[in-house]
């Protein structure tokens, strides 16, 4: 099923004086989903760190996180060494619970004296999984003019994932260098080297993500060593709002019990779209509960990334739930009646798609088997403007007109 996402500005600035060009018009702030237009980050920034064999730094990050990008700048002391490899080396080890290393980066300086009459002298970047064996990715070209052996092996051993020797874009012998870590929905990417870097690799987040959970990065070193110059940025995490109890267990032992003539299992049967304004985000198949059932509890009648907004004049009795008068594409009633739970079908954005997360909302409308929708797209953006929910007998019809959308699921039977 189609997930659809309007696309942020890329840029911070741009971001900013898109927001100002707004204001300027006079469109009101509740017209604007400010989630695409400001990114809440946080940031550490450190100079001049000292690193000792029995000193590593220890760098934290937030409790709940999503995107990262770790920047530093770093010499490698001048070291004489025979042979192939330095036995000086540096850098990165992800920490996970309870303080175990789950993955390391290593950086060290190498030379080759067996292929070539005169040095060649670079600098080897080597990314290992430390929690569990995994198979190695499939390879990818080397930057031209690199080393034959700058790679992203495939034959490597199940616990290393990159390695690359760069011997053109970095700085040896005590030059600086940069090493850029940036984690996305998308996967991990490195690149080291000077004057920004060279490209060393990509673990790319297919169905789980590239490295397992952690909480730390301690930055280490064999010899003393300073980080010129640090900066981590981090992004919200934003699965974690839609993290509910549901369970694909506790989801069909409810529907079991269920009296609801709406509630039951959905599964994607054909969609409506132009792809000039919707991609396709995979063929979900999900679950519709009632909002009171369980899951995520919605205080305050707010749904999980809702700003707070003005109370809804009631056009309804008191006992139903309420429509806004002010504009009910844009601000949702006090409560959902029911809850879309993603089960299975994700392939944008695969990885960060789990059973049991939440998938839309449904509110009530004056309208019978007629319900406002909030749904939120394979990148975990939730949308409210102008969408709807309607039932027919054994299928459910999703319209999202300012995507040019309109999707339909098909009712399943409950499994035996």
């Amino acid at each position: 099923m189609p997930s659809f996402r309007s696309h942020p500005l890329p840029i911070p600035s741009l971001r900013v004086a898109a927001l100002a060009l707004l204001l300027l018009l006079a469109i009101p702030l509740s017209a604007i989903d400010l989630s695409l237009l400001i990114d809440p980050q946080s940031t550490t920034h450190l100079e001049k760190l000292k690193i000792t064999p029995n000193a590593p730094y220890l760098l934290q990050f937030p409790a709940t996180f999503g995107d990262y990008n770790l920047e530093l700048s770093a010499s490698t002391p001048r070291t004489a060494f025979h042979g192939t490899l330095s036995n000086h080396a540096w850098g990165l080890t992800w920490i996970g619970e309870g303080g175990k290393p789950v993955a390391r980066l290593t950086v060290r300086q190498g030379n080759d004296l067996t292929t070539s009459i005169t040095d060649r002298p670079f600098m080897q970047v080597t990314l290992e999984r430390l929690a569990a064996p995994v198979a190695a990715p499939t390879g990818i070209d080397c930057a031209e003019g690199d080393s034959p052996r700058s790679t992203l092996q495939s034959t490597l051993p199940a616990d290393t994932l990159l390695v690359r020797e760069c011997s053109t874009g970095a700085n040896h012998n005590g030059g600086s260098n940069l090493l850029t870590v940036t984690s996305t929905p998308q996967g991990l990417q490195i690149w080291f080297g000077a004057d920004g870097g060279e490209y060393v690799g990509e673990l790319p987040a297919i169905d789980t993500p590239p490295l397992p959970p952690f909480t730390s990065m301690q930055l280490w070193s064999t010899r003393p060593q300073t980080i010129t110059d640090l900066t981590l940025t981090t992004l919200p995490d934003l699965r974690q709002p839609l993290l509910t109890t549901w369970t694909p267990a506790t989801i069909h032992a409810h529907l079991s019990d269920s009296t609801d003539s709406i509630e039951g299992l959905y599964t994607f049967f054909d969609r409506d779209t132009d792809t000039r304004f919707a991609t396709p985000g995979g063929t979900y198949t999900l679950a519709l509960l009632r909002s009171t059932a369980g899951g995520i509890d919605c205080a305050e009648g707010k749904s999980p990334r809702s700003a707070p907004s003005p109370s809804p004049v009631a056009l309804s009795s008191p006992s139903s739930p309420s429509i806004s008068a002010v504009d009910s594409t844009l601000i949702p009633p006090a409560l959902p009646v029911y809850d879309l739970i993603y089960l299975q079908g994700a392939v944008v954005n695969r990885a960060q798609w789990t059973p049991g997360m939440l998938k839309g909302r449904l509110y009530a409308t004056p309208f019978p088997d007629t319900y406002q929708l909030e749904w939120f797209d394979a990148y975990l953006i939730g949308t409210l403007r102008e969408q709807t929910a309607a039932f027919a007998p054994s299928l459910l019809t999703l319209r999202l007109p300012l995507n040019h959308a309109t999707l339909r699921f098909r009712r399943l039977p409950l499994p035996k």
